[in-house]
């Protein structure tokens, strides 16, 4: 069995730490657009849930502003 000389071994280690680095990006890479994702959908639940909150506001705006102070009377009666 004949050995390698170094540089044989010297371009195989490169290989290896060149292919162990394209690994790590990819992963960083993918694993910032899962998290950008995830932010994404944060933030959608959060105008989701504070148009539903102004919402029931503005509706119970209304119904204190209607003027009719007798259905008022009668809901905390």
């Amino acid at each position: 069995m004949e050995v390698k000389d170094s540089s044989y071994w010297d371009a195989f280690d490169d290989a290896l730490d060149c292919r162990a680095e394209s690994e790590r990006e990819q992963y960083y890479k993918e694993l910032d657009e899962i998290e950008e994702l995830e932010r994404k959908e944060e933030e959608r639940k959060l105008k989701e849930a504070d148009a539903a909150l102004r919402t029931r506001r503005e509706s119970t705006r209304l119904i204190d502003t209607s003027g009719d102070d007798s259905s008022l009377d009668s809901r905390f009666s």
